[in-house]
């Protein structure tokens, strides 16, 4: 069995607010999405939060929101269980990850 293991950005914030980002209750609201289901798939590895090191507190980029948005699509509207969620953001991953390796190859071809 593959070992999920939970990707971060840790944050250091002054005046407790994070420009451009939306916590926890915003994300949940915007996605459509339970609050512990983000934070599942957040232990799970699926989604990468930025995390404040003086509070703990999830905040999501634009990239974390986009993929929400595309469970709840695959859930909702395409009726892909959450074993098959897990399956397609698995290979989401692993795409994004082999075309950073692509450009790297490229850039280092150049």
């Amino acid at each position: 069995m593959e070992e999920k293991h939970f990707e971060m950005t840790v944050l250091r914030v002054s005046g407790g607010t994070v420009s451009g980002m939306a916590d926890i209750e915003e994300t949940a609201e915007d996605t459509g999405l339970h609050p512990d289901l983000i934070r599942d798939f957040c232990h799970a590895g699926y989604i990468q939060p930025h995390v404040v090191e003086e509070t703990g507190t999830f905040y999501f980029d634009e990239r974390s929101l986009y993929l929400l948005r595309r469970i709840r699509e695959l859930r909702d509207a395409k009726g892909v269980n959450m074993k098959g969620i897990r399956i397609i953001l698995g290979l989401i991953r692993q795409l994004d990850e082999a075309e950073v390796e692509l450009r790297y190859l490229r850039d280092r071809l150049l």
